[in-house]
């Protein structure tokens, strides 16, 4: 599975359309992982070992290190008995899509995705991307299938009907289809182009917004951005909000989430500047809170039933949850049984009694 991603692919290809000088501009910024893409590459990967018949179980460890749980695993195997039903003549699992070469760029390197999986049935095509997250996605208008779609035509030529843009959410949705006439593929081509040469203009424009602005790489340390979330006459507002019409209160109330996520953004470009040896006047790296875990969950479930609790009566979950154990344990013997991990670093004031993660710092005042 590739590790590294097109400076235009499908999945980045919408924040492009909607602010076009986002491609270049984000360029100056790492792509950084975060646990929910760690998530994803794991159940995708399972999902190409069931399909290549592997066994998956729960507590299976990933290529990238990530420990499957149960729910994952029944998710998995949802979305692969529903392919497996499908009865695919052909089939083909995390395959690299020339998107540029299909549109004729002229450095058609700049331009591709990964498939999850393909199929071909009684004269279609089928692009089915597995989708893992809570957040609900929609097939119609949807431009991550459509440039999916285009690859995946130029990669496996063949004379289909239509294509079949689908897209799986075990947590959401379900199963999504949409049928794409081939004669429409002419004018997909041409859109992808435009957007793609918008882009590239020397005056390509900045366009912030929630959707474009979330999974933005330079998300946290862009003017526009900033400018867009906390607005030209945000400040007001502090002033006398009994004198804010309900109408200009709505408008605030919709860019509220903007705004929170660009402060969140702000502060994870400040967390990472600091553990890259960076100063930030005022600010320092502290461990963040953390929850408590068992040391051992089966040494857990052996310790309540030598203490000769029920355990059907009491943890028909088993390990029991760290709630139920308090109610039926003392403090210190489930001190016992558990540890606390590191917080993720945090943000604080350099005042901050908590102790810093990157040194000493000399406090102005003390």
């Amino acid at each position: 599975m590739p590790e590294h991603h097109a400076r235009i692919s499908p999945s980045s290809f919408k924040r492009i359309r909607l602010c076009p000088a986002s491609l270049n501009y984000a360029d100056q910024f790492p792509n950084e992982s975060s646990s929910a893409a760690e998530r994803g590459t794991a159940m995708h990967s399972a999902v190409e070992f069931i399909l290549d018949g592997e066994d998956v179980e729960a507590g299976d460890v990933m290529p990238n290190g990530y420990v499957l749980n149960d729910d994952e695993v029944e998710d998995i195997t949802g979305l692969t008995e529903w392919v497996m039903n499908m009865g695919f003549e052909k089939l083909w699992l995390e395959e690299r899509l020339p998107i540029g070469a299909a549109l004729g760029l002229n450095d058609p390197d700049i331009c591709w995705g990964t498939s999850d999986i393909i199929g071909v049935k009684e004269n279609c095509l089928y692009v089915i991307d597995a989708k893992f997250g809570y957040m609900d996605v929609e097939v119609e208008d949807n431009d991550q299938a459509a440039m999916y779609s285009v690859g995946a035509l130029h990669q496996f030529p063949g004379e289909y009907e239509k294509v079949w843009n689908v897209i799986i959410q075990p947590r959401s949705g379900g199963v999504k289809q949409q049928a794409i006439p081939m004669e429409m593929f002419p004018s997909i081509k041409d859109g992808i182009k435009d957007v793609i040469k918008k882009a590239n203009a020397s005056d390509a424009a900045f366009s912030p917004g929630e959707e474009q602005c979330h999974f933005c790489p330079a998300s946290g340390a862009c003017d526009a951005q900033l400018k867009h979330a906390l607005a030209e006459d945000f400040e007001a507002l502090t002033d006398d909000l009994d004198a804010v019409s309900n109408e200009r209160l709505a408008e605030i109330l919709e860019i509220e989430k903007t705004v929170r996520s660009a402060l969140d953004n702000v502060r994870s470009q400040a967390i990472q500047r600091i553990a890259a040896g960076q100063t930030i006047p005022g600010w320092k790296r502290v461990a963040g809170q953390s929850r408590a875990r068992y040391i051992d969950p089966d040494e857990v479930v052996a310790y309540m039933e030598d203490k000769g609790l029920d355990l059907e009566k009491y943890a028909p979950r088993k390990p029991p949850t760290q709630t139920l154990l308090k109610k039926l344990l003392t403090t210190d013997e489930v001190e016992t049984l558990i540890y606390r991990p590191d917080g993720s670093p945090t943000l604080a004031r350099t005042e901050d009694k908590r102790p810093s993660l990157d040194g000493d710092f000399d406090i102005i005042g003390e």
